[in-house]
């Protein structure tokens, strides 16, 4: 946890990993405290999701149709942005 220098930037940096896990983007095996877990990969839909949030065209666009409905894009719910990426990266591949 290199640049984490108190015990509470630690435990958030853990918890968001809690709940990648969760969430079934990475596998990671729990530790002896609470909200400590060693992440051991990526799986498929946790790279699904990456490949669409780093692609900057796709990005924007989220960021753009939030906008326009009147939403901070980065206030929507983990799994309304994963939707909302994933499907624009489609339609923008696929037509």
């Amino acid at each position: 946890m290199e640049g984490y220098d108190t015990e509470e930037q630690r435990e958030m940096v853990q918890y968001q990993v809690k709940l990648l896990k969760d969430a079934g983007y990475v596998e990671a095996k729990g530790g002896y405290n609470p909200y400590e877990f060693i992440v051991r990969s990526m799986t498929w839909e946790g790279h699904d999701f990456l490949d669409a949030a780093r692609n900057e065209v796709v990005f924007n666009e989220a960021k753009e149709i939030a906008k326009k409905k009147g939403m901070d894009f980065l206030s929507l719910p983990f799994e309304l942005t994963k939707t909302l990426l994933v499907e624009i990266a489609k339609r923008t591949l696929l037509g």
